[in-house]
Parts: structure tokens; C-alpha cells; sequence
């Protein structure tokens, strides 16, 4: 087994092996992706079970019609900063200006991973984690949701259930004013 400190080294020499730019845009992706005004960020932050950051990690940032967005490179921190144009998705209208994209990472001696509805919001942070790959293990792609902040899935649970006439449950014990959304519906 490597030790943490063999594994950052070899990180170190990965991250010397992939120096690229940070942003790195297509042609296509930028012509075909509708102008906003309003723009989000997400800081993707690279890590795996056996260090707390993964150097040198590459990140495919995916928009909702297949186009390659934007793609760049983790830092000697493990992280990768990209600005996007944001396209309101109109599930989370009740909630936030806030658009979903799919984001690939790969990384030498890691396998690859995929996180579905990455929200693009003003500051949106989006922790990626790689498994080391081991040898006569299963060393598969992993998927993982986006890091949607719970106030933010509240509301839009709110307002679906309030849209399709939904009664709350019972209150919890100890949950100072929530009551869960359950399955009836209002009689009318």
C-alpha cells in the first residue's frame, strides 16, 4: 500500500504531466449556447479516499444538449475554477437563477467519474471523489448527483407538492416546524 506522501508525490509528478491552461472553452459550445447576462461559477474541488486533494485531475464540464462546455485541469490544491453563462432551468424557477450541467473527471491511478446536475449558481462548490485504482479490483466509474443545497431542494419540493395539491405528514419530533410532504393529496 502507498503511503499518503508517495501518492501526493506521484500526484506532483501527474500535475507537472498535465499542465494546461485552466479554461479551455470550445468553438462550438460557446456559438451554440444561449447568451445570459447572468453568469455562474463552480469550483470544483478533486479529492480521493486517500488524499484529501487529486492534482492534476481533468474535468469535463457537459451541458444539458451533449456539447462539451468547458474543460480544465486541478491545481496543486485539487482545484478547478470555470465560469459559465447561465441558462435558467425552469425546474428551479420557484428557487434560484440556476442551470445543471454533467461533469466528467479522470486522473492518472484513479478511476473516472461522473456527477449528473452539477447546478450552476453563483458560487456553486462541487467536491469530486476519485478511488485510487487497485490491482483485481473493480475499479469502475463511479456517478454521483450534483451538490444541490438543501435549502434549495426545500423549495422546489415545496413547490411541486403545493403545484400537484400534496398534504404535509405529521410533524418530526425535534424538527423545530418541519413537517414532510407526503403522498395524499388535498380532497377537493
Amino acid at each position: 500500500m502507498q503511503s499518503r506522501t508517495s501518492i501526493a508525490g506521484t500526484a506532483l509528478v501527474t500535475a507537472a504531466a498535465l499542465v494546461t491552461a485552466g479554461f479551455l472553452p470550445t468553438k462550438a459550445a460557446a456559438a451554440e449556447r444561449p447568451t445570459s447576462s447572468q453568469v455562474g461559477t463552480i469550483d470544483f474541488r478533486i479529492g480521493s479516499r486517500a488524499t484529501v486533494r487529486v492534482v492534476g485531475a481533468r474535468i469535463i464540464v457537459i451541458g444539458d444538449d451533449g456539447d462539451v462546455l468547458a474543460q480544465g485541469v486541478s491545481n496543486s490544491n485539487g482545484e478547478w475554477r470555470v465560469s459559465l453563462p447561465l441558462k435558467p432551468d425552469k425546474r428551479f424557477e420557484a428557487v434560484r437563477a440556476m442551470d445543471t450541467v454533467t461533469a466528467i473527471a479522470v486522473a492518472k491511478g484513479y478511476n473516472e467519474a461522473v456527477v449528473f446536475e452539477v447546478p450552476i449558481t453563483a458560487n456553486t462548490v462541487q467536491p469530486i471523489i476519485l478511488n485510487p485504482l487497485r490491482a483485481n479490483q473493480r475499479n469502475e466509474p463511479l456517478a454521483f448527483l450534483g451538490n444541490l443545497h438543501r435549502h434549495d431542494l426545500a423549495v422546489l419540493i415545496d413547490a411541486y407538492a403545493q403545484k400537484v395539491g400534496l398534504v404535509r405528514q405529521a410533524p418530526v419530533p425535534g424538527e423545530q416546524g418541519y413537517a414532510p410532504w407526503g403522498p395524499d393529496t388535498k380532497k377537493q
